[in-house]
């Protein structure tokens, strides 16, 4: 009888700590997801199929590995940093707009304006543990990649599939615009959104996925991931 009870007892205080999604107090729970809102991508250049060149674009999965998470803030006008626990992680998409859990962290409540992450190449030593892992192991390859993109577009009217890879490293500063202000009072999530159609323009025009202009594509990094702050029901 004594153990019955024990047990009841333990059931309900870990079924109160599920149920419990408020931080300590001046505490900000944070959960960093990532997602592609829109997977298309059109010339503005134009309107209708191209008679020549590349009309459109699809990105079906969207991979980039990274090393580190972090959010930079304020606290009475100082500067203040806080990192998540170290990766690796994958930031990925695809084409179902589906929210891909990252990581979370308890940090101070406050204002933060940025959050930071360094794109990773596995070191030799961490790739070999990673070999034919489901989600790291396309990273974990002799080519040791970080960035990579499966898609199709059209071109003179034909469907053309591509593979973007790149084994490009960089640390990225994302700004959030306003200011993120995280509080105490629930979960904060935040949404590291892919653009396709910041990552694959210039001026209006599609850049061709081939791999003579995959460094052009590289360069729009940095603007093809905006930082938003979610409200999930």
């Amino acid at each position: 009888m004594i153990r019955k009870a024990m047990l009841l007892i333990l059931l309900v205080s870990i079924i109160a700590c599920q149920d419990d999604t408020t931080s300590p107090d001046g505490m900000a729970q944070v959960k960093v997801v990532s997602s592609m809102s829109n997977k298309s991508v059109y010339s503005s250049n134009t309107s209708g199929f191209l008679e020549h060149g590349v009309d459109s674009l699809v990105v079906t999965k969207f991979r980039i590995l990274i090393s580190s998470i972090k959010l930079h803030g304020y606290n009475d006008n100082d500067d203040k940093h806080e990192s998540f626990k170290t990766g690796p992680y994958v930031l990925k998409a695809d084409s179902t707009s589906s929210f891909y859990y990252l990581s979370e962290h308890t940090v101070p409540v406050g204002s933060y304006d940025k959050i930071k992450f360094e794109m990773h190449k596995f070191p030799e030593s961490e790739r070999v543990q990673y070999i034919g892992d489901t989600l790291f192991g396309e990273f974990a390859t002799n080519d040791k990649y970080t960035f990579l993109i499966d898609g199709f577009y059209y071109e003179d009217g034909e469907r053309i599939p591509f593979e973007f890879k790149s084994n490009k490293t960089e640390n990225l500063s994302l700004k959030f615009d306003p200011m993120l202000e995280l509080n105490d009072d629930g979960v904060n999530n935040i949404d590291l959104d892919i653009m396709p159609e910041l990552l694959f323009v210039v001026n209006g025009t599609i850049i061709r996925p081939t791999e003579d202009n995959w460094k052009d594509i590289e360069k729009n990094i940095h603007n093809s991931i905006k930082a938003l702050k979610k409200h999930f029901n």
